[in-house]
């Protein structure tokens, strides 16, 4: 039987660096999206929630009486959210990608290693388009703080997948502590 190599092909070990650094980059457009929010669609929704409140408070409401309600009083909550999934996806996209970088993984596990970056890659795109959305809901939504609930429930549940996500890579990639004992069959041994 021929001996096999303990470690994959270089082929695999780069694409799981370049895998790690796409983490990267997809958390840093994942920042990019949450300034954007913060600093031009928060404030809009503020002033809109204050036009509004003027409008009804006056009475100035239209002809048909009917005006959106905008909660802007909730803006504080909605960044202080931004802000908690920042610092939860930073620390663990970091880990994540770190591991990816530093350590050399054992043969035969690259294809899971891979499957799973990719579930990463994935998991963070779709958090931010749920975030998006529910803050909206938070601003226009009927119960702003159900709305706000969930939206730190989105946060929490891609987190916990990020962080199981990160153990089990870490498990694959960690060396064995304990020696596997083989023996060695001769041939024409004496019976």
């Amino acid at each position: 039987m021929p001996h096999q190599p303990p470690f994959p092909s270089k082929d695999k070990e780069l694409a799981l660096k370049f895998l790690g650094a796409i983490i990267i980059f997809i958390f840093v457009i994942y920042i990019s999206t949450l300034f954007v929010l913060s600093s031009t669609f928060i404030p809009q929704m503020e002033e809109a929630g204050e036009e509004t409140a003027e409008l009804i408070s006056t009475g100035e409401a239209g002809a048909g009486g009917s005006v959106q309600v905008i909660r802007h009083d909730f803006a504080g909550e909605v960044r202080t959210a931004y802000l908690v999934s920042l610092i939860s996806f930073g620390i663990l996209d970091g880990l994540f990608a770190l591991i990816l970088w530093l350590r050399r993984p054992k043969r035969g596990h690259e294809s899971a290693l891979i499957s799973m970056a990719v579930i990463q890659i994935i998991n963070r795109p779709f958090t931010a388009y749920l975030m998006v959305q529910f803050s909206i809901m938070v601003f226009v939504g009927s119960s702003p703080e159900i709305h706000l609930n969930v939206l730190y429930l989105i946060i929490i549940i891609s987190s916990i997948l990020s962080l199981v996500l990160v153990f089990i890579v870490h498990q694959m990639l960690s060396e064995s502590k304990t020696r596997k004992i083989g023996f060695k069959i001769r041939e024409n041994a004496p019976v």
